[in-house]
């Protein structure tokens, strides 16, 4: 909310902040969320951001509710 992006960005930009090797992949059947997609990489989340997710959310449940349009943080 604060960030003025998506869950689903959070999300994605979550994953690629965790380590080097992760790539998430995501499937997207309309251009407009392709793009919001590729445009998560260049969401920068702080450390205390992260630290909330890490404590707040197994990774399957942040994943599963940032897929349904959940705000999470």
């Amino acid at each position: 909310e604060k960030k003025k992006v998506t869950s689903a960005q959070i999300s994605l930009a979550w994953m690629l902040c965790k380590k080097p090797f992760i790539i998430p992949i995501s499937g997207s059947r309309k251009t407009k969320r392709l793009k919001e997609n590729f445009e998560a990489a260049s969401v920068l989340l702080d450390r205390e951001e992260i630290e909330t997710i890490d404590k707040n959310w197994t990774a399957w449940r942040f994943l599963f509710l940032a897929a349904i349009g959940h705000k999470l943080l």
